[in-house]
């Protein structure tokens, strides 16, 4: 799309949502980062955590668990991937590239 995805600092903005989630929901997502963030420890990758891995790892990694036999883990990367689909899809920078003027209603 030409967008800087990581200028748009969807972490913050998986953050932000997530604040305004009933309790459950963002309990269970918390678990599920931290579980993704243990992972690779538990995994017996050495005692190296998911976000300190280089991102090729990051990424090797987090495709074994969207693959893999766990149907736990697959969960997880699934609902992480819905998650940071919908904080990327929500920020105004990307409207334009999906056709979406924004809100109708509410403030503005």
């Amino acid at each position: 799309f030409g967008v800087d995805v990581a200028a748009l600092d969807l972490p913050r903005a998986f953050d932000a949502y997530l604040a305004d989630e009933p309790d459950d929901v963002a309990s269970d997502l918390r678990n599920a980062l931290l579980l993704l963030e243990v992972g690779p420890v538990v995994d017996g990758h050495g005692a190296t955590p998911f976000s300190r891995l280089s991102v090729a790892e990051r990424e090797a990694f987090f495709e074994s668990w969207m693959h893999g036999e766990d149907l736990t883990r697959r969960k997880i990367t699934v609902a992480l991937r819905k998650f940071f689909n919908l904080s990327l899809y929500d920020t105004p920078e990307m409207w334009v590239h999906i056709g979406y003027s924004g809100p109708s209603l509410g403030g503005g």
